[in-house]
């Protein structure tokens, strides 16, 4: 649990601590939100209370506990760490979506699917889909954050089985079809990744997903139907424009779907993004 805390109520910290992980008896650690910092835009943390042996207990400025969490995801357990690596535990409805894309994706294509990932992060979305049986046979998963790709490399090790070298962060294909590592996803061309090959891209950058499209779509198996799904910002209303930029750079007949979810700011929302490709051998 990440609070932010006012120097009004600093004096009934460890009330509130206490209060809301008796609230909330799956909580095992309280953090204190600072704000963003570094180049990668992390949130600064300090840890402020933790349960321990079933009882909670203050943290003092001298601790070195660790962020360091897994997390629970439908069944699905995540490394992670909120001081190291961005995670929002409130995307897991948008990574269900995804997951449920993917098995539409694989049914219609009638094979495993392909899944690049250029802003994996530590990896949540992947793990929706990777734990399922059957539905994932290539996966391309980077972020420019090293960190999040050391908490990565964990998550790939412990969900595919596989030997990873956890605090190797360079770009390396690990096997046939499974690559991760640090990387500018505008750079990938340049770096050896199958194009023509995708047939689901992740783009979780919502203000910067009208950039990234059109250099990303040279990944993704125009043979097949393929699906992007993402989340952008924008204006109130941009949408119908939106649309038909996007379009330009897809094939006829492809569906996209901006689906506003929540208040991003007074003018602007913050939006889900669906796009299905018609199958080009109908």
């Amino acid at each position: 649990m990440i609070l932010k805390m006012e120097e009004s109520i600093r004096e009934f910290q460890f009330q509130i601590i206490k209060s809301k992980m008796t609230a909330n008896p799956n909580v095992r650690l309280v953090l204190e939100d600072n704000g963003v910092k570094g180049e990668h835009r992390v949130r600064d943390l300090r840890p402020i209370g933790v349960r321990e042996n079933g009882k909670i207990n203050a943290v003092t400025m001298d601790s070195d506990i660790s962020t360091e969490v897994t997390t629970r995801e439908s069944g699905c357990q995540i490394l992670c760490d909120p001081g190291v690596a961005y995670y929002s535990s409130r995307l897991q409805t948008e990574r269900i979506a995804t997951a449920e894309e993917a098995k539409r994706l694989s049914d219609a294509i009638g094979s495993p699917i392909r899944v690049a990932d250029p802003f994996c992060g530590v990896g949540p979305a992947l793990a929706h889909m990777i734990n399922i049986p059957n539905l994932v046979s290539s996966v391309l998963a980077t972020d420019l954050n090293p960190g999040a790709i050391r908490l990565l490399n964990e998550n790939l090790r412990r969900w595919m089985r596989l030997p990873f070298d956890i605090d190797n962060t360079e770009f390396t294909e690990w096997g046939e079809g499974l690559w991760s590592g640090v990387a500018d996803a505008g750079q990938l061309e340049k770096m050896k990744v199958p194009m023509d090959f995708w047939n689901l891209l992740i783009i979780n950058l919502p203000h910067k997903f009208l950039r990234f499209l059109p250099l990303l779509l040279p990944l993704m198996d125009s043979s097949k139907p393929y699906v992007v799904r993402g989340r952008l910002v924008c204006g109130d209303d941009e949408i119908p424009q939106i649309k038909t930029k996007i379009s330009e750079d897809l094939p006829d007949g492809s569906d996209i779907i901006i689906d506003p979810r929540s208040e991003y700011s007074p003018s602007s929302k913050l939006c889900s993004v669906t796009i299905r490709t018609p199958d080009s051998s109908t």
